[in-house]
């Protein structure tokens, strides 16, 4: 009888190997959400309200761009790379993805534009900002693809790149409240790292994008087509949940009360930490897992990730609740009101918690390729969050836009369990 199970010594290299994979990736997070977690803080001490609520609109805008990428790319290239392993088939891949990148940023840049110009902002900022989507959305293809790869040495350096092009240029000009010369920083640093990863790339002898005519990209793209319109939904909807609160305020055009609501995000940047070094390397890791015939493997995982999202968030809740009567007022210094930011503070921890919780099981359910249960639980959840926050930003109930979103997050928690214990059964 032939025996297929693996020798404990490769199932222990195996594992670390995945130790080692994860470590990296979760140091190159905390390197790139370190720098963001202390931007945010400076910005939130130097800007008033209004000019923080443009900075809150743009990285909102930044989101909803990253839906696209995320849905139409970054899932793909995780579900397709780690099975390919002929050189010309991961190159004529990556190619592809990179031509869906491009056409996804450019499309987006004039969606920003109009966007910021309806906001009644200087024509240099509407410029400024556009261009730092778009610098932004090609950095965050190169990741995505160095993740798919399972490559995250190469993002680490990429981010290092970033970060220090960033925070010398912070440096070297000085600190102004002008929000101009700031997004023109941050796209400098972010066409800096693209360089780096191209550069990584080339010298690793990875697939790099090369050009191809578009009429055969999108037939070659036509196989993904199924699977990228149940990604784009599910992610575009979870999205609109969690930037409702922002959406529904910006539509009053209220920007000093957009800043209310998205300056807690500052202080949340440990459990961003924890939820985007979740998504980055879960997805590569169960795909492969998934492909290798391991679903037990990959609940262990998911298991693990899940329970350590947890752990992540009673501590930070802790630390937090402790913490807010010395750190609020010394953190947000310039014209708020400290009772409404103390509660909305409480609230987007409850969310950001709820959805760092969720996301490995809604990670793994998409590798699975279970889209239509989530699509049509978030069909039903998401208008009804969105139209609650607006009718409670129209009365003016700045707080209150919070508690749909937690509702709605809490609802997909339960419904990707059930989607979840029905799939693996």
């Amino acid at each position: 009888m032939i025996s297929l199970a693996f020798p404990a010594s490769a199932t222990r290299a195996q594992a670390l190997l995945l130790v080692r994979r994860l470590a990296t990736a979760g140091a190159a997070t905390l390197l790139l959400n370190g720098f963001n977690f202390a931007l945010g803080l400076l910005l939130v001490r130097r800007l008033p309200p209004r000019t923080f609520g443009v900075w809150a609109m743009l990285t909102t805008l930044q989101g909803v761009a990253g839906v696209l990428l995320t849905a139409l790319v970054a899932q793909q290239m995780a579900h397709v790379l780690p099975r390919l392993h002929h050189p010309a088939r991961q190159r004529a891949s990556a190619r592809l993805f990179a031509s869906v990148a491009v056409w996804c940023v450019v499309a987006f840049v004039p969606v920003t534009a109009v966007t910021l110009y309806a906001l009644d902002l200087p024509l240099s900022v509407v410029a400024a900002g556009s261009v730092f989507v778009a610098a932004a959305g090609i950095r965050s293809h190169a990741r995505f693809h160095l993740y798919a790869l399972r490559r995250p040495r190469a993002v680490l350096t990429q981010d290092v790149v970033f970060v220090t092009l960033a925070a010398g240029c912070v440096a070297l000009i000085g600190w102004r409240e002008d929000l101009t010369a700031l997004l023109l920083v941050l796209t400098f640093a972010n066409m800096g790292a693209n360089v780096a990863a191209v550069a990584w790339r080339s010298q690793a002898q990875l697939p790099t994008s090369g050009r191809v005519r578009v009429r055969r990209r999108l037939v070659a793209y036509r196989r993904h087509a199924a699977r990228a319109w149940w990604s784009l939904v599910t992610v575009a909807l979870s999205t609109v949940s969690a930037l409702s609160p922002n959406l529904a305020l910006a539509s009053t055009g209220a920007l000093a009360a957009l800043a209310t609501v998205a300056a807690p995000v500052a202080l949340l940047a440990p459990l961003r930490l924890v939820a985007l070094t979740f998504q980055a390397s879960l997805r590569a890791e169960y795909a492969a897992l998934i492909h290798a015939g391991r679903q037990r493997a990959a609940m262990h995982l998911y298991a693990g990730a899940s329970g350590l999202a947890l752990l992540a968030c009673l501590l930070l809740a802790v630390v937090l609740w402790q913490a807010w009567p010395w750190l609020g007022p010394r953190v947000f210094a310039r014209g708020y009101d400290h009772a409404l930011l103390a509660r909305a503070t409480m609230l987007a921890f409850a969310i950001a918690a709820v959805n760092v919780v969720r996301l490995p099981g809604a990670v793994l359910l998409n590798v699975l390729g279970v889209f239509r249960f989530s699509a049509a639980t978030l069909g039903a959840v998401v208008p009804v969050v969105v139209v609650l926050a607006c009718w409670l930003a129209h009365r003016g109930a700045v707080v209150a836009v919070l508690y749909p979103a937690l509702a709605g997050e809490a609802a997909m928690l339960v419904a990707e369990l059930v989607a979840l214990r029905r799939r693996l059964r």
